[in-house]
């Protein structure tokens, strides 16, 4: 692999890229199937806490040796979160689309007393899934704002709507994506849920609000939060009503949908097309 790396080109950061979820991410974005504004021959930046045991991400840069990154983070320690993007801002030239899918679902399989709260879990919970994003994307920001630039945009401006759809604009450069959880969201629970992984419902809640004001900083990128579906990985201990490959080719369609969307942290997307309430 090149050690130059291509300026030319677009790239797509998948933090949480290492298997689950994520891999099905970075596979398909390598292989064409993701949304259509990933560029054929964008270079994909795949991130996991251990490099060196991502057996699967190794074996696909086989197959992608000139698109294909692998970059180590741990997102649930400050000091690896400081060096990955001193790294990332160092090597590469710009960034086109940050998906961060990082996560932890700690009490997520150990619910038989819900009155009792693990503080340590708590934590860690808040750590990786609000803190550890909000840290990564700032330290990549200038990163970020130098490719919107580059492509024509300007910083600061909120993109101009369509003359025939009010809801859409044609300016999106830099695109935002961050992993959230239908659990999380206040009108759509329903009742099976309301007691079910109270820390993980809880940290994603809050990961919607550090979006938001995401959003509303940097009205120039177009940021969008997801929901992947209860999907059957490792995290979820195989558990799951749909697969990776049905969460990822969904996840992606409605992205596409909505690549343009003014208004797009007003409401979580959702991997089947529709639209959950916060």
């Amino acid at each position: 692999m090149s050690t130059e790396i291509p300026a030319d080109k677009q790239i797509i950061l998948i933090v949480g890229g290492s298997q689950g979820i994520g891999f099905g991410l970075v596979e398909h974005a390598l292989n064409g199937t993701g949304a259509s504004w990933i560029n054929k021959d964008a270079l994909v930046v795949a991130t996991g806490r251990d490099p060196t045991n991502a057996h699967d991400l190794i074996k696909l840069q086989e197959q992608y040796k000139d698109r294909l990154y692998i970059e180590k983070v741990d997102v649930s320690e400050p000091e690896s979160i400081k060096t990955f993007v001193d790294h990332f801002n160092f090597k590469y030239p710009r960034l086109d689309v940050l998906f961060y899918n990082a996560g932890v679902y700690l009490d997520g399989n150990n619910n038989s007393d819900y009155t009792k709260i693990d503080p340590e879990v708590y934590i860690k919970s808040h750590i990786v899934n609000v803190i550890g994003p909000q840290h990564l994307f700032f330290g990549l920001t200038k990163l970020l704002d130098h490719t919107h630039k580059l492509l024509g945009g300007t910083i600061g401006e909120k993109p101009a709507p369509l003359p025939d759809d009010e809801t859409k604009d044609d300016m999106t450069k830099v695109r935002l994506i961050f992993t959230g959880s239908g659990m999380s969201s206040m009108g759509g629970s329903s009742s099976h849920v309301t007691y079910t992984a109270p820390v993980y419902r809880t940290s994603k809640a809050a990961l919607y609000h550090v979006v938001r004001d995401i959003a509303i900083k940097f009205p120039h990128y177009g940021t969008f939060l997801i929901h992947p579906g209860y999907v059957s990985t490792r995290m979820t201990e195989g558990k799951g009503q749909i697969t990776i490959n049905e969460s990822v080719l969904g996840m992606y369609n409605i992205l596409d949908k909505e690549a343009y969307a003014i208004n797009s942290t007003k409401h979580l997307l959702c991997y089947d097309g529709t639209h959950l309430p916060w």
